[in-house]
């Protein structure tokens, strides 16, 4: 089992149509969406804390603490704060006790839960394909070009693409 759910393939994986790489290093991991449970939902938290040495991990001890996977973590520094953006799936009842408990951290400014509030949500996605004759490199360009993601890097056996947008573009393009 792998982070969020996510399994390696067996190199013969005849479903996906996609190999292992473990002979080259690396491995090929699907993530397949599963469905949030009743009452559970995608929110989204923003917490602003005066920085300071340690200060994201006894943010994110706090979610490990109460059993929260955290979904997406995101920090802004500046000199003397700090702004987490963290996207986690719970009940809004479980998310209002994690909003208390997280404002009585030290150095803690301010938490708010920004779900329910008008907001742009964009994914980064980072793909690497192995292709290792041309016609497969074209093919993979082309796909590429329709989603306007942008070629990382381009070697003699893969190609890296990188695509950032909505949560339905990059699953698309995966």
């Amino acid at each position: 089992e792998t982070p969020m759910g996510a399994r390696p393939q067996d190199s013969t994986d005849v479903e996906s149509g996609l190999d292992s790489m473990d002979e080259r290093g690396g491995d090929v991991y699907l993530v397949e969406r599963v469905p949030l449970s009743e009452g559970v939902k995608k929110h989204t938290l923003l917490i602003f804390v005066g920085d300071e040495s340690g200060i994201i991990n006894r943010v994110s001890g706090v979610f490990s603490r109460r059993g929260f996977n955290i979904e997406s973590l995101a920090v802004g520094l500046n000199v003397d704060k700090a702004l987490f953006t963290v996207v986690v799936n719970c009940t809004t009842r479980a998310m209002n006790n994690l909003v208390k408990q997280i404002s009585k951290l030290v150095k803690v400014k301010y938490v708010q839960d920004v779900t329910s509030l008008e907001r742009l949500e964009r994914e980064l996605l980072l793909i690497k394909v192995r292709a290792s004759s041309s016609s497969e490199k074209n093919e993979i360009l082309q796909t590429a070009e329709i989603f306007r993601a942008k070629v990382v890097d381009l070697s003699a056996g893969s190609v890296i693409l990188s695509a950032a947008g909505d949560p339905g573009k990059t699953e698309a393009l995966q």
